[in-house]
């Protein structure tokens, strides 16, 4: 169970800081296809993630 709680509190926590770590860095810059695909991919893992963890949470 430990293992389930690990995977999908990296999944949230770290898509959501690196997600809007590079939107920030793309408002900042000036905007990049690159910064553009991450920030969407890395927020789409962590809006995919928050429900099951939330689930994960409100199980107990």
């Amino acid at each position: 169970m430990f293992l389930f709680w690990l995977l999908w509190i990296v999944v949230v926590i770290g898509g959501f800081y690196m997600g809007i770590g590079y939107g920030l860095q793309m408002y900042r810059q000036g905007f990049e296809t690159s910064l553009l695909l991450n920030t969407v991919i890395y927020l789409g893992c962590a809006f995919y993630g928050a429900p099951k963890f939330l689930k994960l949470i409100l199980k107990r």
